[in-house]
């Protein structure tokens, strides 16, 4: 029903300005020769595509597949792209609410605070079954029973942060967030990283 979409899909709204905070803009070169089309699978620097199945981390995918990418350019490109943990980004990060939603920006500040990131070999994809403890513990109207008036959700969660168990692999120092002109974008993209 729409009600249970509403429950499961949309648990609260979002402010898409929040997102926006901390990278610069990217500065974009208005000359030069860019190709009519580039696709980074072509140079392997673009990951699987990750699957988070009733998850609601798509921004917690989307900012570790961008290290994964950057890492990998940042190597020479040789070999395969090294696939990172985005399971310590969804315990871990103080900004977001896990599976419930978040900002890839809030994610790259996460990641530069903790020092880096673990492999995904070493720090698996772990959330189907279970409800992680929010790092930020201040969110609580997703609840574990369906009712809202129940305490923080550390009172009833099985998943909690364990990134300082791991060895952190890749980091990041800073960020940039990319123009909202749409050529500019690609050359961009087609010149620096995915």
């Amino acid at each position: 029903t729409p009600e249970e979409f509403r429950k499961v899909y949309l648990p609260f709204e979002m402010d898409a300005k929040i997102g926006k905070e901390g990278g610069d803009v990217a500065t974009v070169s208005q000359t030069g020769d860019f190709p009519e089309s580039f696709d980074w699978r072509d140079k392997n620097a673009v990951t699987p595509v990750k699957n988070q199945g009733s998850c609601g981390c798509c921004w917690a995918d989307s900012a570790v597949q961008n290290i994964e990418s950057v890492e990998f350019i940042h190597k020479n490109g040789t070999g395969s792209p090294q696939q990172l943990s985005v399971e310590q980004v969804i315990e871990c990060d103080a900004y977001d609410y896990a599976c419930y939603g978040g900002y890839p920006s809030h994610a790259f500040h996460y990641i530069m605070d903790a020092g880096g990131l673990a492999t995904e070999e070493s720090y698996k994809f772990d959330v189907a079954g279970h409800v992680i403890c929010l790092a930020n513990q201040t969110f609580n109207w997703t609840c574990g029973d369906g009712i809202c008036d129940d305490p923080p959700l550390t009172g009833f969660c099985d998943l909690t942060c364990s990134d300082k168990n791991h060895t952190l692999v890749a980091s990041i120092s800073s960020f940039v967030s990319l123009p909202e002109n749409e050529n500019e974008i690609a050359q961009y993209v087609a010149t620096t990283n995915p």
